[in-house]
């Protein structure tokens, strides 16, 4: 498997869980699916000049949300602009056989109904520690020790939606 098709394997599934990322990945494949088709009806140093042209402007939005201090995979200010530069990547450099492949993906993420894929564990250690240990912390050591134990058990119920939450991060 190329670079480029593990980038957007990664990146589906990373984003998966998030309904903000779906939809700005979605909507950007959408807006920019023209452009490419208009491309790839090009031809050898032409389409590939198109290509790399296109892709620098995304790689330079990729970039100046690693400055902003991104840090996931997940985030969408990172992933919408990795995904489509993963893309004309793919498109500019892979063989017929991953260029299906990325194109395949690609389709998949067009959807923002498309179904979560990522790790349920995280759930059962929210609910574990608010259920279980906080009570039995409170039993043990105190109030402002149960009260701990049950802000981490509640953070980390709600550590894969934080890109859907009120606060949005600039």
């Amino acid at each position: 498997m190329g670079f480029n098709l593990d980038e957007l394997e990664k990146i589906k599934k990373k984003t998966s869980a998030s309904t903000e990322s779906k939809q700005m990945i979605a909507n950007q494949i959408i807006k920019i699916t023209p452009e490419i088709n208009n491309i790839k009806l090009l031809t050898g140093q032409e389409r590939r000049k198109s290509l790399a042209n296109l892709s620098s402007k995304f790689s330079a939005q990729r970039r100046k949300a690693l400055e902003s201090g991104v840090a996931s995979y997940s985030d969408p200010n990172w992933a919408t602009p990795a995904t489509i530069e993963s893309w004309l990547q793919g498109l500019m450099f892979d063989n017929d056989s991953e260029i299906e492949k990325i194109e395949a993906i690609i389709d998949e993420l067009k959807n923002p109904k498309r179904k979560d894929e990522s790790s349920k564990s995280i759930d059962w250690i929210g609910i574990l520690l608010i259920i279980v240990v906080a009570p039995f912390v409170y039993h043990k050591i105190g109030l402002w020790a149960a009260i701990i134990v049950g802000v981490v058990g509640l953070f980390s119920l709600g550590w894969k939606n934080r890109y859907d939450g009120p606060f949005k991060p600039s």
